[in-house]
């Protein structure tokens, strides 16, 4: 059966679903989990105002707000200092996906980590370490290391297609591998294209 410890909270549907803490939802699914911080002496000590939205085996947990899990299955979002509140942040399905960044979003995919706020990923096998980044990835099975603030990643084996002449149809490649790559991108304005490593990415 399904579980609730909270006030206004709901379960309206499904197996093995349960939630401890207040105005939370789970509308359906199985064994999905909307969970309290561990830590009592928080000054919000419950996760509030999040939902999982079906899916299976989800789990939102520790002290988190206005957070939400759209499907898919093994998601996590965490707040792992849980005294501090977190959250305003979303994972939209896949699979084995992790979330710790306040104001972070994850669009499907599997088995991406994003602990830096403010940052989405898009693709497989993405680590995103640091604040202000959005990634872009193929479905290789490589990890997609970024841990650079503030940076657009668009990582694909095959290159990066953009579409040319409205007549002929013909795309650009882009060969990431024929640009400058920087280690130190402080002396690069806002906007400039740099390689690093066989990442494409753009300082904003």
């Amino acid at each position: 059966g399904n579980y609730i410890k909270g006030l206004v909270s709901n379960i309206a549907g499904g197996v093995n679903n349960t939630i401890i803490g207040d105005f939370n939802l789970i509308p359906g699914g199985r064994s999905n989990k909307i969970l309290d911080a561990t830590n009592l002496n928080s000054q919000y000590p419950k996760s509030a105002f999040c939902t999982v939205l079906g899916g299976s085996n989800n789990l939102i947990t520790g002290n988190l707000q206005y957070t939400n899990i759209v499907a898919g299955s093994g998601n996590l979002i965490v707040n792992n200092d849980q005294i501090e509140e977190k959250g305003y942040s979303s994972i939209i399905g896949g699979t084995a996906n992790k979330l710790s960044g306040i104001f972070s979003n994850i669009f499907g995919g599997a088995n991406n980590l994003v602990s830096g706020a403010y940052s989405a990923a898009l693709g497989t096998n993405i680590n995103i370490t640091n604040s202000g980044s959005t990634v872009f990835s193929d479905a290789s099975s490589g990890i997609k290391n970024v841990s650079q603030a503030n940076v657009m990643v668009l990582n694909f084996a095959n290159g990066v297609y953009i579409t040319g002449n409205e007549t002929n149809k013909s795309p650009i490649i882009l060969d990431v591998t024929k640009l400058p790559q920087h280690t130190n991108t402080s002396s690069l304005p806002i906007g400039g294209v740099f390689r690093s490593g066989n990442f494409l990415m753009i300082k904003n």
